[in-house]
Order: structure tokens, then sequence, then C-alpha cells
């Protein structure tokens, strides 16, 4: 029986060409990748989301937080997505710069205040009173929604750009945040994946597949936020996270592991790191969430509900110490619902215990099932990091505590649960600066004595804050607290503008006008009433977030002029040329020259403002270059040169033959007998 013939052997090259074959079939798909990649990146698919940008302010470059970077961490189409200020900083950092970067949640942005009315803004402030022959570069990270996972992105961006000190505030947003253990915008998996996660984002392909899966998502979901919902309502998932669950004790474990690692990242590149210790309102806010604990029967919450009651109508009765005994009950029943303990805390205070009540109304805090405010736990676990790692903390919660009534933070400083107050900022900053200086945090030798508190009023008025920062504040406070989870209501608030004032600064906060044009358009109703101070405050305030633009100035230059003050406008005038060269500035200031007699110096600002008006978005109108022409023509009449005033006022006659004052000039310089 014949055996069949076995098949040849593989030779080497066929065996070479099956491994290049299964190779290439193996780096399709990456090769797809990175085409796609490189597609996406072509076309900016999501726009440009890196945090620091470069852009043109007056006549120079400048690096400027990017206002869409926080888009990086929503996928949500229609969400409020919030915004960091468009703080501009050197791209070449001089030797005499001191450079801070202040990140944190929406305290840190300076809620509901914007640029000067901050925290960082006092603080630019302090220091620069402190080392007048230093540049204080004070940039603002604070981020509405950041939770410690977006700080420590950030800090580790922000280190390429020669830090000097990074200031942080953080703790409020571990729940509800971007990334929080609670947030609609969360990554299921722990610290790892979320970390691993915000790593992706730096690829567009994954920002593609994500808005992808979002799409989809919504598309066949009911919506589940109403139209018109706050961030803080789109950014809540859990309602209800009682003290001490899991889904709390899982969001503190990620707020101490990112605090390391944010510690971590700085020290490794040798820049030091200031935490502030958190505020909130304990003593005029009430629990959001009152929550029973999941173990108490209905029965026994029947019997609560009836005792708090009762002890509610006994309060309201002046019934003190019989409500303060029905409360307690209700403790003894559920230790975990916050509403006795607050209400008991309340008590406490009106009869003068404070120290039980600043314990009352702590826990109460504490145990407020929706989670807007830092735990006392979590304000521990930041002292306990900050002690273990040697890390500065400003103890701005000790500070607050002393200058509020017997020691428990309330209205006087808080505007509504979580945001100081105009006073509040201020405090902030003073113990900012404070802590800088007394524990010499920054690379300047200081020989002066330790800080001390410094005049808050005139803080106030080097900030460029004003009355347009106070309404816009009022404002928003009255807008956020009219909706959820303030009140319940089906439809937005709608505020109504009772005034001129009102109805500018209701512009600016709905989008309709920008921060600089907003206080411009108030600057004009100041004027217009004659209220010409009131009108300069509001352009400076705009010159210092803007500070290398001309604009601010010439306008305040301009009110100097219409209220007849000359020196004071001449001075502007130099001024606004001293930090941006203007045709604007140089015309308006070659008239007052005129009118003083100084007609070489004008014709000087006549001749560089008619150069100036060639450049990019530097141009005049026709009829100002002839009004220059026929202004110079005046001037080199009045210094008898002749020949120099007719060539200009023939100038004039060519573009405007029309132009009566030109030709009545030209006609007394050639039958003057002076001249013959």
């Amino acid at each position: 029986m014949s055996r069949s013939a076995s098949p040849p052997p593989p030779t080497f090259g066929s065996v070479t060409k099956e491994r290049i074959f299964r190779g290439v079939l193996l780096l399709i798909p990456f090769l797809f990748l990175a085409l796609l990649e490189m597609g996406l990146r072509l076309l900016e698919y999501g726009g440009n989301l890196d945090l620091v940008v470069t852009r043109r302010v007056g006549n120079r470059d400048v690096y400027s937080i990017n206002r869409s970077a926080a888009a990086r961490y929503f996928s949500t189409a229609g969400t409020v997505i919030p915004e960091p200020a468009d703080d501009v900083f050197e791209m070449v950092k001089s030797d005499s710069t001191i450079r801070i970067f202040c990140l944190g949640e929406s305290t840190m942005a300076g809620f509901p205040y914007d640029f000067n009315a901050t925290a960082p803004g006092f603080l630019r402030d302090r220091l620069q009173m402190r080392y007048p022959d230093r540049k204080i570069e004070i940039i603002n990270l604070g981020l509405s929604a950041s939770s410690s996972y977006i700080v420590l992105d950030f800090v580790e961006e922000l280190l390429a750009y020669q830090p000097d000190l990074f200031i942080i505030y953080l703790g409020h947003n571990e729940f509800y945040g971007v990334y929080g253990a609670g947030s609609s915008v969360r990554i299921p998996g722990g610290h790892h994946l979320t970390r691993f996660t915000i790593e992706l984002l730096n690829f567009k392909t994954y920002l593609l597949l994500r808005d992808g899966i979002a799409w989809v998502r919504q598309s066949i979901a009911s919506p589940s936020l109403r139209p018109g919902a706050t961030l803080m309502e789109q950014m809540v998932r859990e309602q209800h996270i009682p003290y001490g669950s899991p889904l709390y004790g899982a969001a503190l474990d990620a707020y101490r592991d990112n605090l390391f690692r944010i510690i971590g990242a700085a020290k490794t590149a040798r820049v030091p790191v200031m935490f502030s210790d958190l505020v909130s309102n304990e003593k005029d806010h009430p629990p959001f969430r009152p929550v029973f604990n999941e173990t108490t029967v209905e029965a026994v919450r029947d019997e609560w509900r009836g005792l708090f009651s009762k002890a509610e109508s006994l309060a309201s009765q002046r019934r003190f110490a019989e409500a303060l005994e029905t409360y307690r009950r209700c403790m003894q029943l559920d230790s975990l619902n916050a509403s006795a303990v607050y209400a008991t805390g309340l008590l406490e205070y009106d009869r003068g215990w404070y120290d039980e009540a600043r314990t009352l109304l702590q826990r109460a805090k504490d145990l407020d099932a929706l989670r807007f405010r830092a735990s006392e736990d979590f304000k521990a676990a930041l002292r306990a990091v900050c002690k273990e790692t040697g890390t500065v903390l400003a103890e701005t919660d000790s500070a607050f505590r002393a200058s509020s009534p017997h020691g428990i933070i309330g209205k006087n400083l808080m505007l509504e649960h979580l945001h100081p107050n105009l006073d509040g900022y201020i405090l902030m900053a003073d113990v900012f600066a404070r802590t800088i200086l007394e524990r010499k945090i920054l690379p300047v030798e200081d020989t002066a004595p330790p800080a001390t508190p410094g005049d808050s009023s005139e803080l106030y008025r080097r900030s460029g804050a004003t009355i347009f920062d106070e309404t816009v504040g009022r404002i928003r406070v009255e807008i956020l607290t009219r909706q959820w989870p303030f009140q319940s209501r089906e439809t937005p608030f709608l505020f109504e503008p009772s005034n001129p004032l009102e109805r500018i600064v209701y512009r600016y906060i709905d989008g309709t006008l920008f921060w600089s044009t907003a206080r411009y358009e108030l600057a004009d109703y100041f004027a217009a009433s004659r209220d010409f101070e009131r009108a300069r405050l509001e352009c400076l305030a705009v010159a210092k977030v803007i500070p290398y633009s001309y604009q601010p100035l010439l306008r305040v230059a301009d009110y100097y002029r219409m209220e007849g003050i000359i020196p004071a406008a001449a001075a502007a005038y130099r001024r606004c040329i001293a930090v941006e060269d203007n045709p604007f500035a140089r015309f308006k200031l070659a008239i007052l020259l005129l009118e003083g007699e100084q007609a070489r110096e004008a014709i000087t600002h006549l001749g560089e403002g008619l150069k100036l008006s060639s450049r990019p978005g530097m141009n005049i109108s026709p009829e100002a270059v002839v009004t220059s022409h026929y202004l110079l023509g005046v001037a080199y009449a009045k210094l008898g040169q002749w020949a120099l005033a007719s060539k200009e006022l023939e100038q004039v006659l060519s573009l405007d033959p029309h132009h009566a004052d030109a030709r009545s000039l030209l006609q007394q310089i050639a039958h003057s007998p002076v001249i013959r």
C-alpha cells in the first residue's frame, strides 16, 4: 500500500512573506487610528482645548488661559460648560516677575464676581503694594464644578509655564464637580480608571468616540434635566449621599489621593504649593437635603415628624426651652437627620450657648445629603495631608471665624451656602498674603516687617471693584437662589431690571454684552449724568484686566477732557500712548496742546498719529485724516512756518474741496502782509 506524498516543507521566503502579511494585518487598525487622529487634529475637532493658548493683546503676543479648556471634560451637548477667566501673562518671564497660579473651584474663581473683585484679584493688589518694583502676575484658574481631578490635571499642565507658586482652594466639589463621586460627569471604576480617562482626553479620537456615545444616549433617552437647568443642577447625579455611606467614603479617599498627587507633582518640579482652608455658611443656610438614617423604620420616622412639627410650633411661640427639649428628642430618634440638628443649633445660638451651637451647626452641614458644602471630614483630611507633606496651609477658616459673631460663619461674610461676599473675598486675600509673607514662600528677599492686615477700604479702592461688581454679584445670587436646589421651580426665574444700572449689568450677565462693553456703557451712563469720577473708575477697572490696551485709558482721558480738567486729560492721553501707541490719543492730545499754545509738540503727535493710522486696527475715518492735516496746517501757521502750513492746507483741500476753514486759513496766509 503506497503512502501519500507529504507536502514540501515551507521555504524561508514563504515564511517571511506570511509573517509580513500577518504583521501588516495587525498594523492596519493602528494605522487607521493614527490617520484618524491626524485627520481630526487637522480639522481641529472639538476646537483648541489646551489650557494655555497664545493671543494678541494690544500690540503684543501673550499667553492666555483658554476659556474653552473645560470643554475637554464635558461631552453632553446643550449643557452649561464652565469657563475660567482668560487671564493673560507674559510669554517671556522676566527676572522681576512673580507668577502665581490660583486654582480651585467657584470660590477661587470669585463667584458671583469677576476679575478684579475676587480673592486672586485682591491678592494681586496686596502683593503689588508689598513689592512695588516687581511685576505681579496672578493667573486665576478657578473653575466652577472643578474637582481635585481637574486641579491635578491643570497643575501638571501648568508646570511648563514657570510658576513661582500654586495657591489652591479645593474640597467643596468632590461629590458634584467633574469626575466627583456623585456627579453626572464621572467615570465608574475608581481612581485609576478616572486618571486614565483624563490622559485619553489628549487624543481627538477618544473625544470623538466619547461624544458619539453621548449623542446616541441623548437620542434614545428622554431628557433628564428640565430646560434652563443651572450648572449646579446638571452636575448632580446622586441627590442623596448619606454621611458615612460608601459613596461618601469613596469621595473622601479620592480627595486624599489627589491631594497627595498634586503636592507630589509640584514638589517634583520644585514649585511651592499653598492650600487654603475651606469656608462655608454654617449659621444662615439650612441643609439642602436632610435624610433619615436608613435603619430608622417608618413608624419611628412618623414619630420624628410629629415631634419636629411640635418643636417648630413651640419655637414660633417663643417657648424655647420646650422647643429645645423636643428637638433633642428628635435627635435621639434619628441622629442623622440634619433638620433637627440645625434647628437645635440655632436655638442654642439664640440662648447664648455658642460652643454648642457651633458644634451642632457644623454637624448639620455635614449631615446634609445634598453635598455642596465640604464636611469637617474633608477639612480634616486637607489639614492632615498638608501636615504630613509639610505643605503650607492658609488658615482661612480661622480668619473667617475670628471675623464672625461668636466664631460661627454666616451671612456677615457669605452670600448663600458657599461663596463669600466682597468683604469675605478681601479677607481671604488678606489671609493668602499674610501666609505667603510670613512663611516666605516666594523667591523674593523680604526684609520688611511681617505682614499685617491692610486697610480693606484702600484695597477695595485699588482693586478696580465698583458698583458694577456689587450689582453683578447681587443679581447673580438672586437668580441662583430662586432656582434648584434653593427653591423648587419648574421654570427658570427671570430677573427684571428696575433701573439703568441693573439693565446694563443684566445684559452682561445674560451674555448680551461683553464684560468690558458693559462697563463702558455704564461709564457713558455716568458721564451723561456728569458723574465723571465713577465713569473713569469703570474704565480703570477694565484697564486692570487688559493692561496692554489703549482703549480703556483713552476713555479715562476723554472723561477728564469732558469734565474740563485739561491737565489731567493731557496726562491721561500720555499714559494711554505709553501703554499702547495709537493715533486716537495722539490726535486728541494734539488738540489740547494747540489750545495751550504748544504747537511744536502738537505737530509731533499729529505726524505720529497719521503714521500709526495705517496699522491694522488703528484706521481712522477719512474725516479724521482731513482734520489731522488741517490741525497740522494750524500748528505750522502758529509757528510761522507758512510754507509747511500751506502744504498741509492744500492737502486738506485736495481731500475735501469744500473744507471752508482750510480755504479761509490758506487765503489769510496768502494775503498776509507779514508773509509778503
